[in-house]
């Protein structure tokens, strides 16, 4: 993310770094200030849209604010899209049509609530990064997720988890003293 964000103000580009979440925003502020970059506005996407939520029915919907002004970017990265509703992704298409909109996210994470995958996935021009960076190689917590993120769709060998996989105390392991919810042929979920 900083050395598209550097790269497009050296291209004298207009750039807009978002999330849906405050949180993620505060991360991407956090990471602009490590690398030393000025002058990037970090806001929600539903700031950058002028977006404010009303209720309907049973959930909120979000509708541009009458008096927002045109929005000005040449490019609109949008982290954590996974957590991109239905609702939002019509609302980024809509009030962005001429900016570059980069959809930055995991399609493993959790989706929105009440949506199965956000649609940000299902565009035509996508990347996948393979090479997995938050975690030290060696690390238990990469092979696990590793293993869990294969399985999607299927059933995962949690053998890794068993009580004889883990004698030697070392990777991942229950932390209740009781019994672990796992045994040698796979999941056990019973009594939990």
């Amino acid at each position: 993310m900083q050395r598209l964000t550097k790269n497009m103000l050296a291209k004298r580009r207009r750039i807009v770094l978002s999330a849906p979440t405050h949180k993620a925003v505060a991360v991407l502020k956090r990471k602009l200030i490590e690398a030393d970059i000025k002058d990037v506005p970090c806001r929600t996407i539903h700031s950058v849209l002028s977006l404010t939520p009303k209720p309907h029915a049973d959930r909120l919907v979000y509708e541009r604010e009458r008096d927002a002004e045109p929005i000005t970017a040449d490019v609109v990265v949008v982290d954590e899209c996974s957590m991109v509703s239905e609702d939002l992704y019509r609302h980024i298409k809509r009030h962005l049509p001429n900016a570059f909109v980069l959809f930055v996210g995991d399609p493993a994470q959790l989706p929105t609530v009440g949506e199965v995958e956000s649609q940000t996935f299902a565009t035509k021009n996508r990347s996948h990064l393979t090479t997995i960076v938050r975690q030290a190689a060696g690390n238990p917590i990469l092979a696990a997720a590793s293993i869990i993120r294969a399985s999607q769709g299927g059933s995962a060998d949690m053998s890794w988890c068993a009580p004889s996989a883990l004698e030697n105390k070392y990777g991942i392991f229950p932390a209740s003293r009781r019994s672990a919810p796992v045994d040698e042929e796979g999941l056990h979920v019973s009594g939990v």
